[in-house]
Order: structure tokens, then sequence, then C-alpha cells
């Protein structure tokens, strides 16, 4: 999960300095979604867990 967070918080980081420099974020845009996809569902199955 910290991983996951890390490579959020690098990725929003280089969509800001892509954006204010006037570059294509796209690509980095749909790995952030995938990224935050991929946490939603890891913490849907830690909960899961924790209620069985």
């Amino acid at each position: 999960m910290e991983e996951i967070n890390v490579e959020i918080g690098r990725l929003q980081h280089e969509i800001n300095e892509r954006q204010a420099t006037g570059k294509a974020t796209q690509d980095l845009e749909k790995r952030l979604e995938e990224l935050e996809r991929e946490k939603h569902e890891l913490v849907e199955r830690i909960e899961a867990l924790w209620s069985a």
C-alpha cells in the first residue's frame, strides 16, 4: 500500500510539473487512474479480510 501511495504522489507531482510547462499529461493521468483503481481494490480486499 505504501508503494502505491508513493507512486501516486510522484505521478501527481509530475502531472503538476508538466501542466505548469504546458506539456501533455494524458499518459501520466492514465497511469494515475490505474494506480488509484489498484489502491481502491486493495482497500476493498483488506476490508473484506477484516470483516471475515
